[in-house]
């Protein structure tokens, strides 16, 4: 075979391995668009890719209040990062590309951990969660939000809402509102604070609605 044939042949390899495992300029790494994470005693240590963007938030972290546990860190240049002396507990970890958009979540690490425990993810294309908090028109202030994230949003002037960059994964979404209550023959009372929950599933760049 001619030298020219075997560069066009280890093109064509390179485009197929590419499309399989991630293969980017002619090199691949197990790095590349991954995050890892290790819990252990007192933190969490981890690995992706050189200036991804962490953060770390507690299961019962509220994004709406801003209650609850919640750090950010920067993946330094060998891609390491730490979250360390961290509170007992159980947190969630997001993982960002700051060039490209894409995501992941590692849901429910346990600190301490009885051992070593790990997780690894693919960062991908983010989705986005709309829909309508309720048809009332009495209602009103209303949010949807996921515990243990920074997630949410709050409700328009036809109580409709949009969370936008959510990794794929199961969410366990949470709307909140208030209602004036009329009762049949009686002055309005309220107003009531109401609530409720669905789990819903976030698929890698397309939208979902509840």
């Amino acid at each position: 075979m001619k030298r020219p044939e075997k560069w066009i042949l280890a093109a064509l390899l390179c485009g197929y391995v590419a499309a399989m495992i991630g293969c980017e300029g002619g090199t691949s790494s197990e790095t590349v668009g991954i995050v890892e994470e290790t819990a252990g005693q007192n933190g969490i240590t981890g690995r992706t890719d050189p200036g991804n963007k962490l953060g770390l938030y507690s299961a019962d972290f509220l994004p709406h209040l801003d209650q609850g546990f919640a750090m950010t860190a920067t993946a330094d240049s060998t891609g390491a990062f730490s979250f360390a002396n961290l509170p007992p507990g159980r947190y969630q970890l997001l993982a960002r590309n700051p060039g490209d958009g894409k995501a992941a979540l590692l849901v429910d690490i346990a600190v301490p951990a009885d051992t070593n425990a790990n997780g690894r993810a693919r960062l991908e294309p983010t989705g986005t969660l709309s829909g309508t908090i309720t048809a009332s028109a009495r209602a009103f202030l209303g949010i949807a939000y996921v515990p243990g994230t920074p997630f949410f949003a709050p409700a328009d002037s036809l109580m409709q809402y949009v969370i936008k960059d959510m990794p794929a994964g199961a969410y366990e979404i949470v709307k909140t509102w208030k209602m004036i209550s009329c009762a049949p023959g009686a002055t309005c009372a309220g107003p009531d604070s109401l609530a409720d929950s669905a789990l819903v599933r976030i698929r890698p760049g397309e939208s979902a609605v509840w």
